[in-house]
C-alpha cells in the first residue's frame, strides 16, 4: 500500500518537456505561414485611401470601404446653397457632422449607401427639383447631405469618418 501520491518519474518529466518544446518549435515554424495569409498594415491602410480627383462634376462613385458601400459625390455651389437654406437653424454648427453639409468640404460628400429600412444600396437620381439619393427598394428619398426627405426610412444615411489627405485623396477610418 502506498501512503500518498507517487512522485513524478524522471522519464515523465523528460517526455513532457520534449513535447512542449516540439509544440513550441512547430508554432514558431508555422508563424510566417500564418502571417502570409493576412494582409499587412500597409495593404490595409491602402484599402481605405481613395483617389477622388477623377470624380467629375454631377457624378457619384460607389466605393467599398471595409466591406460597406460608400457613395462619394460632388455637389455644385447651387446645391450647397439649397442644402444650407433648407437646414438653417435646425442643427448646431459647431460639429461638421451636424452642419447642413455634413462634410468637412462642402463640395464633396461621402455617406454609407445603405438605406436605413432594408439595407439596399441607394443611388443618385435627378428629378424636377434637382439631384437626390433614392433607395430602389423602398423609394425613400435623401437629400445631398444624406438626410431623409421622404419615404419609410426612419433615419438619415450614416456619414463615415473620413478626412482629406490632399485635394484628390480621401482616407476613411475603419467602419
Amino acid at each position: 500500500m502506498s501512503d500518498g501520491p507517487t512522485p513524478p518519474r524522471r522519464r515523465d518529466l523528460l517526455t513532457t518537456t520534449a513535447l512542449a518544446l516540439t509544440a513550441g518549435a512547430a508554432a514558431v515554424a508555422l508563424w510566417p505561414l500564418l502571417l502570409a495569409t493576412t494582409p499587412d498594415a500597409e495593404t490595409r491602410a491602402r484599402r481605405r485611401l481613395f483617389n477622388i480627383s477623377v470624380l467629375p462634376d454631377d457624378s457619384s462613385m460607389l466605393l467599398d470601404v471595409d466591406g460597406k458601400p460608400v457613395l462619394v459625390f460632388r455637389r455644385n455651389p447651387e446645391e450647397i446653397a439649397a442644402l444650407e437654406a433648407r437646414h438653417t437653424g435646425k442643427t448646431a454648427a459647431s460639429d461638421w457632422r451636424n452642419t447642413p453639409r455634413r462634410s468637412p468640404r462642402a463640395e464633396i460628400m461621402a455617406c454609407i449607401a445603405k438605406c436605413t429600412v432594408d439595407q439596399c444600396v441607394v443611388v443618385m437620381n435627378t428629378g424636377q427639383q434637382g439631384r437626390f439619393l433614392i433607395c430602389p427598394c423602398c423609394a425613400s428619398r435623401f437629400d445631398l447631405s444624406a438626410r431623409r426627405l421622404s419615404g419609410p426610412a426612419p433615419a438619415d444615411l450614416a456619414v463615415p469618418e473620413y478626412r482629406f489627405i490632399s485635394n484628390g485623396e480621401i482616407e476613411f477610418a475603419p467602419i
